[in-house]
């Protein structure tokens, strides 16, 4: 059997650039919806780990499913550390509560 290529070096190395301002945008406000749904949420169970997942409303959800497909809300992450579940609006809205 034929030896294993050597790995190519690239040409050059193109380092892309970050978008302009991306870190200096600000997130913004939680809509009205979006607040009403994570206030009114039932957290009926939290399962900490590298696999997170929470009993929402009844449902199953693991880490970076959606929600609540009408505003886009998505499990972000959970913060065993704060007792905290937080959420991501289809805007870039963060928010967060307690478990």
């Amino acid at each position: 059997p034929a030896a294993p290529a050597p790995p190519t070096q690239p040409a050059a190395t193109e380092v892309p650039a970050p978008p302009p301002s991306a870190e200096a945008a600000p997130r913004p406000e939680p809509s009205a919806g979006f607040k009403s749904f994570v206030v009114n949420l039932k957290v009926n169970g939290v399962f900490q780990g590298t696999n997170g997942r929470a009993m929402l409303n009844g449902k199953m959800y693991r880490l970076g499913e959606v929600v609540d497909s009408r505003l886009g809300i998505v499990f972000l992450r959970l913060e065993p550390e704060n007792k905290r579940i937080v959420f991501e609006d289809a805007r870039g809205a963060i928010m967060s509560r307690r478990y």
